[in-house]
């Protein structure tokens, strides 16, 4: 008894494993010819529905594309940015994001940043971790082999033709470790929302108001109150204080 129980319980559980996939399809199907009649919100619904299964860069790329379509930049800027924390190398998505935040009237930049601190910035957000992992290997492995043709190549101006290349591959492997280690902490360790409705900003003691901040803006969460209030900074308006977090939306 027993066993054919345990039998019943696997194929139940098999058949759900088959059936989910198929499921998941289908509702895409549906999404996406949706989308294509103009049907935004019924896009919506069956693209969020699949989004709670797992990540997804491409499906949140096509919510935000149905939230542009519907005139909800906000959201559209939310969904932009969850594309892009988990496939930062996606030029479409990247493209859209700068279309909505122009659509919204939020500024992505200041212009006081240094052009050091801008270009590292725009590096270390062009590939995910992932794609630091792999360059790390790669220039790795590059240095090694390096290594051992300076020591190993027949004739002497190959030894030292691998020697010039050795030195620069070891600093782009030493580069491209500092860029997987930093994308990695700010990944895991940095939390970021977006503004989905004007909300009040109060300076860092929490009292006086010193601004209206629009919605779209993306900001860095630096603490949580009890009080339902967050800490968030935004470098690139120099911007710093207490918000309500019921007007935001965490990426």
């Amino acid at each position: 008894m027993l066993l054919s129980i345990c039998v019943a319980i696997a194929q139940n559980a098999e058949q759900a494993d088959t059936l989910r996939p198929v499921h998941q399809e289908q509702l895409r199907a549906a999404a996406d010819s949706a989308y294509l009649q103009h049907h935004y919100e019924e896009a919506y619904q069956s693209y969020t529905a699949l989004a709670k299964a797992g990540i997804d860069p491409h499906l949140y790329y096509n919510i935000g594309n149905t939230c542009f379509k519907m005139k909800r930049y906000p959201e559209a800027i939310l969904w932009y940015e969850r594309a892009l924390r988990f496939d930062p190398s996606d030029e479409d998505a990247q493209y859209n994001l700068s279309v909505c935040r122009s659509r919204a009237m939020v500024r992505a930049d200041n212009g006081q940043q240094m052009f050091l601190v801008s270009w590292w910035h725009r590096t270390l957000a062009s590939q995910s971790v992932d794609g630091w992992a792999y360059r790390v290997l790669f220039t790795l492995a590059l240095s090694m082999l390096l290594l051992v043709c300076c020591r190993r190549l027949p004739r002497l101006w190959m030894r030292k033709m691998a020697a010039v290349l050795f030195c620069p591959a070891v600093m782009a492997c030493i580069f491209c470790i500092v860029a997987a280690a930093t994308t990695y902490h700010h990944f895991n360790h940095t939390t970021m929302a977006v503004v989905m409705k004007d909300t009040p900003v109060r300076n860092e003691s929490g009292g006086a108001q010193i601004s209206v901040l629009a919605a779209g803006y993306t900001l860095e969460v630096l603490d949580k109150s009890p009080s339902g209030q967050w800490l968030v900074e935004n470098e690139n308006i120099s911007l710093k204080g207490w918000v309500n977090a019921q007007d935001l939306e965490e990426i």
